[in-house]
């Protein structure tokens, strides 16, 4: 089963409707501080339709999809964008409708060949 799969069955058993090509596949670097400080990368799904955007974390070993760290937002309450970053990251930016922000550093190459096309993706859709 790919991996686009399997962030699509655990979506539909946590009642999201959810399509496959609807799924992206990343490494997001959370970022605290700017970039003084930065935690181990982690394996992350970003999924999304029309109204709503999810980031899956993922299970270390396998890769799994953990449906312990879905977390999921409505596009109406949450602005996201994707700028381009240095070589191989991108910055995906998350600000909510009270000004909260969360940042993350988005690794583009690391699933392999599908990952750059998928952010290409994103790029297009957040821009």
């Amino acid at each position: 089963m790919k991996k686009e799969e399997k962030v699509v069955e655990v979506l539909r058993e946590e009642g999201y409707k959810i399509s496959e090509e609807d799924v992206l596949i990343g490494q997001l670097i959370p970022s605290f501080l700017g970039s003084f400080f930065t935690l181990i990368p982690k394996q992350v799904f970003l999924a999304y339709n029309n109204k709503e955007f999810f980031i899956i974390g993922a299970t270390l070993m396998k890769g799994d999809p953990d449906k312990n760290k879905i977390k999921h937002y409505s596009l109406d309450e949450v602005n996201i964008q994707m700028k381009k970053g240095l070589f191989l990251y991108g910055k995906l930016i998350l600000t909510h409708s009270d000004g909260k922000r969360e940042n993350y550093r988005a690794m583009k190459f690391a699933f392999g060949s599908l990952a750059s096309n998928n952010f290409k993706k994103a790029l297009e859709k957040f821009q």
